[in-house]
């Protein structure tokens, strides 16, 4: 089976699931689920070298200095775009394990 090469299919599905984003975040903080290293790693490096004044291309040289950051971005969302496919599955297994929500009584 050949594997074709669409870039766009990742940004979408980011941009489709950026809803899950911050609550995945958020329970990555709490503590109820668990994002890979590797995420973790592409998170951190991908906020660094963004905001960092130092690039591999110069931001100054017009379409060329904006490759580098592109292609930062572009492994961001792929890996966000995986890591929101776990984060919902393992939502949804949750929510099977646990259908009841019991509602504090006052």
């Amino acid at each position: 089976m050949k594997k074709t090469f669409n870039s766009g299919a990742h940004i979408y599905y980011a941009y489709k699931n950026r809803k899950q984003i911050f609550p995945m975040l958020r329970d990555a903080v709490k503590g109820t689920f668990k994002l890979s290293f590797f995420t973790m790693l592409v998170i951190v490096i991908a906020l660094i070298y963004l905001i960092s004044p130092i690039d591999l291309l110069p931001d100054f040289i017009p379409i060329i200095g904006w490759i580098d950051d592109g292609a930062i971005m572009y492994l961001l969302f792929l890996q966000l775009k995986k890591e929101t496919a776990r984060y919902n599955v393992s939502k949804k297994e949750t929510k099977e394990n646990y259908p009841i929500r019991l509602s504090k009584t006052q």
